[in-house]
C-alpha cells in the first residue's frame, strides 16, 4: 500500500442497507467459500454519534438508523418538509481513516474518535447519526465511520457534494496540525502549496491527488490473460455478460423496491387524508346541525328581548312604572349575582334615582341570557367535535399500525432480497474467478503434457533444419 496518502479518508459506495453495512464492519472478513461470518475478533471498539448516548451498541444503533432511513417521509411531512426532488442514491455513506503502520500503538482511541468527529464536522455530518468502528486486522491503526445521510429531525438527506475534497482538506489540515503534512503526505502538502503559489499569481506545473483503486476481477484477468491471451479474452466477454444480466436484475429490484416505498407512503398519505377529510366534514356537518337546532331558541330570545325592551320603555312613563323597573331590575341584579354584597337598599336607591342604572341592568340580564344560549350551543358542539376527533384518532391509529406492520413486513422482505442478491453477487464473483482459473490451469496442463513436450521439441528442431538449409544455400549463392 503507498503510504503517500496516509490519512486520506477512503470513501465506499453509497448503500441501502445498512444491516449489510453492519453486518460487514462488525463482523470478520469471510473466508473463500463462506457465505457469513459471525465472528468479531478484528473488531477492537465502537462508538456512536448522533443517539441518546455515545456508547449505544451498535447492533441497536444500526436498527434505530434503518427505521429513520425508511421514515424519511414522516419525518418530512411532520416537519414542514416538501417530499420533492431528486431521491437519494441510498443512505448509507461510509468512509476509512487509517494511520501510517509507524504509528502503530501511538494512536489511541481519544485521538481516533477525536479524528472521526472531526471529519464529520469536515462533510457537514456532525448532526447525523454515526456509528464509528475500530478494527485491528491490519499493521496499521484506521476506524470506519458508517453514516446516515437521513435527518431524524426533518428526514432531509445530507448533500456529500464534494466529500473527498473535503475530506483530504481536513486530512491534511489534521497533519499540518500535528507537523506531519510533509513525512505522511507529501503529495498533498505539495498539491496544496502548488494550488497556493497559483493563486498567488504564480506559474506553477500541475500537480496530481492520489487515487483510489477500486476492488474489480483485473487481477483474475491478468493471470489469464499471461497463460493464454485468446482464451482469457473469450471468457472475459462471457463473463461480462453474465454481470451485466446479473446487474441488471439488480438494477430492477432496486428500482421495484424504491416504487413499492414510494406506493406504501402514497396509501398511508391516501388513507391519513381520507379519514381526515372525513372527520373534517363530519365536524362541518355537526355544527350546522346545531346551529340549525338552537336557531328557534335564538329566534325566541331576540323576540323575547324586544318585548321586554319595549314594555321597558313605556313603564318609564309614569312613576308607578319607573318605580316596577327599578323592583325588576333589582331581581335581575338577584338572578345575575345571587352572592352580591351591595345591600338592598344600595341597589334599590341607585335604580329608583337612574334611568340608566335601570336600563343597564335589563341590558346585562339579555345579555348573560344570550351568552347562556350561546355556551349551551358550544358546549353540544364541542361534545359532537370530540366524538368525532375520538372516532379519528382511532381510526388514524389504525392506520398507523397498518402501516407499521407493511413497512415491517416490506423491510423484512426488501433485506432477504438485498442478502440473496448479495449472495448471487458472492457466487458469480467465485464463478467468474474459476473461469479465469480454469484458463491458467488448462494452459499449465497444456504445456505439461508428453504429448505438448515432443511437438515443442519437433517445432524447435524444424525451425533449427530451417536456419541451417538457409544458410547452406546462402553460401552456396555465394560461390556462383
Amino acid at each position: 500500500m503507498d503510504w503517500s496518502g496516509a490519512m486520506v479518508p477512503k470513501v465506499t459506495k453509497r448503500g441501502t442497507s445498512f444491516n449489510g453495512a453492519l453486518a460487514y464492519y462488525l463482523h470478520d472478513k469471510k473466508q473463500e467459500g463462506e457465505t457469513e461470518r459471525t465472528t468479531t475478533d478484528r473488531v477492537e471498539w465502537t462508538a456512536t454519534r448522533g443517539f441518546y448516548k455515545d456508547d449505544l451498541n451498535p447492533e441497536t444503533a444500526g436498527r434505530v438508523m434503518a427505521a429513520t432511513a425508511m421514515d424519511q417521509g414522516r419525518l418530512k411531512r411532520e416537519a414542514g418538509v416538501r417530499n420533492t426532488g431528486q431521491k437519494s442514491k441510498g443512505a448509507v455513506y461510509a468512509y476509512s481513516i487509517a494511520w501510517h503502520p509507524d504509528e502503530a500503538g501511538k494512536i489511541d482511541k481519544a485521538e481516533m474518535i477525536k479524528a472521526a468527529d472531526e471529519s464529520l464536522q469536515a462533510i457537514g455530518a456532525q448532526d447525523r447519526q454515526a456509528i464509528i468502528v475500530a478494527h485491528n486486522d491490519e499493521p496499521h491503526p484506521h476506524v470506519h465511520v458508517i453514516v446516515n445521510l437521513v435527518s431524524q429531525e426533518d428526514g432531509r438527506n445530507l448533500s456529500v457534494h464534494a466529500d473527498r475534497n473535503k475530506l483530504s482538506a481536513w486530512g491534511l489540515a489534521y497533519r499540518k496540525e500535528r507537523g506531519e503534512e510533509h513525512i505522511y503526505c507529501p503529495a498533498r502538502a505539495q498539491k496544496a502549496d502548488a494550488i497556493k503559489r497559483k493563486a498567488d499569481g504564480e506559474k506553477v506545473d500541475f500537480v496530481a491527488g492520489e487515487k483510489s483503486r477500486p476492488r474489480s476481477s483485473e487481477k483474475d484477468f491478468n493471470q489469464a490473460a499471461a497463460a493464454n491471451q485468446n482464451e482469457a479474452n473469450r471468457v472475459k466477454d462471457k463473463e461480462q455478460v453474465k454481470d451485466a444480466g446479473l446487474s441488471l436484475q439488480g438494477k430492477s429490484m432496486h428500482h421495484r423496491q424504491d416504487r413499492e416505498w414510494v406506493d406504501l407512503e402514497d396509501r398511508y398519505k391516501f388513507k391519513t387524508g381520507e379519514i381526515n377529510s372525513h372527520a373534517s366534514d363530519a365536524i362541518t356537518r355537526a355544527k350546522d346541525q346545531i346551529n340549525e337546532q338552537f336557531r328557534p331558541q335564538q329566534t325566541k330570545l331576540h323576540s323575547n328581548h324586544y318585548a321586554e325592551k319595549q314594555a321597558f320603555e313605556k313603564r318609564e312613563g309614569r312613576l308607578s312604572g319607573k318605580v316596577e323597573n327599578a323592583l325588576l331590575a333589582i331581581a335581575h341584579r338577584r338572578e345575575i349575582d345571587p352572592n352580591g354584597s351591595r345591600g338592598f337598599m344600595g341597589h334599590a336607591f341607585n335604580f329608583l334615582t337612574s334611568k340608566k342604572a335601570r336600563t343597564d341592568a335589563l341590558q346585562k340580564l339579555h345579555k348573560v341570557e344570550q351568552r347562556h344560549l350561546s355556551q349551551a350551543k358550544r358546549e353540544e358542539i364541542g361534545a359532537a367535535k370530540n366524538a368525532i376527533e375520538a372516532d379519528q384518532s382511532t381510526l388514524l391509529s389504525q392506520a398507523g399500525k397498518t402501516y407499521n406492520t407493511e413497512r415491517t413486513a416490506l423491510i423484512q422482505r426488501q433485506t432477504a432480497e438485498e442478502k440473496e442478491l448479495k449472495a448471487k453477487w458472492s457466487q458469480r464473483n467465485n464463478e467468474r474467478r474459476r473461469s479465469f482459473d480454469t484458463v491458467v490451469q488448462k494452459a499449465k496442463s497444456k504445456k505439461a503434457t508428453p504429448e505438448r513436450k515432443v511437438r515443442d521439441e519437433f517445432k524447435q528442431a524444424a525451425k533449427g533444419s530451417k536456419r541451417r538449409r538457409s544458410k547452406g544455400r546462402s553460401r552456396k549463392r555465394t560461390r556462383d
